[in-house]
């Protein structure tokens, strides 16, 4: 809702709504954003009674994210305000584990997609290099049962293996962060005919300095 006028027709809306029992019609968790301008009081003033009023009845079911312009008017608050919700909505939605773990289960369970290991690994180090460790701890509990070592065995992708290690050994996966180490340098020794000496060299030292964590 952007700036809306929630006064009209003496407050019509607010008013409509609040004999009903929107908790019983209204299913799921909704997502709503709001904003305002200091360019009539009275908008201002019914925009705070309704969103109180939903909040009241709609306790638990409702996440709400205001923004409040003191230095726009109604006529050019839009542009920003699309921009700030949106924003608001990706964050809420795609930059929470929780909520993205029910989106990924939820097509999971409708048949649409079954997610690979692969595809839950790199989401969980995308929440990690984002400094959200506890957001991407949230994603491998949830998908654990997917993260079998099967993969890995078969996997001749090192530096896939090396990141993956040091993932799980950033959020503390430490005995899992081992085998994917310990799994790299063994196919390092493999396949190290198909390398020049440089590379080699660079990666036995880079999984050395691993190593040390686990001595």
């Amino acid at each position: 809702m952007i700036d809306a006028n929630l006064s009209f027709d003496k407050r019509q809306l607010q008013n409509s709504l609040s004999n009903k029992n929107l908790s019983e019609e209204i299913e799921g968790k909704k997502f709503i954003y709001a904003c305002a301008t200091n360019q009539n009081s009275e908008w201002v003033n019914s925009s705070k009674d309704f969103y109180t009023l939903l909040n009241q009845k709609l306790s638990g079911k409702i996440i709400f994210r205001k923004d409040f312009f003191e230095a726009e008017s109604h006529q050019t608050v839009f542009q920003q305000a699309i921009i700030n919700g949106l924003k608001a909505y990706f964050n809420y939605q795609y930059f929470n584990a929780s909520n993205l773990v029910d989106y990924y289960k939820n097509i999971e369970k409708a048949n649409i997609y079954n997610f690979k290991d692969t595809e839950i690994l790199a989401l969980a180090k995308a929440f990690n290099d984002n400094g959200l460790p506890n957001e991407a701890k949230v994603i491998i509990d949830a998908f654990k049962n997917k993260l079998t070592f099967e993969s890995v065995e078969n996997s001749r992708d090192l530096i896939g293996l090396f990141e993956t290690g040091t993932l799980f050994l950033d959020l503390g996966y430490k005995n899992i962060a081992k085998e994917y180490f310990t799994t790299c340098a063994e196919k390092l020794e493999k396949f190290k005919t198909h390398m020049n000496k440089q590379q080699y060299e660079i990666g036995k030292e880079m999984l050395e300095e691993k190593m040390k964590y686990f001595d």
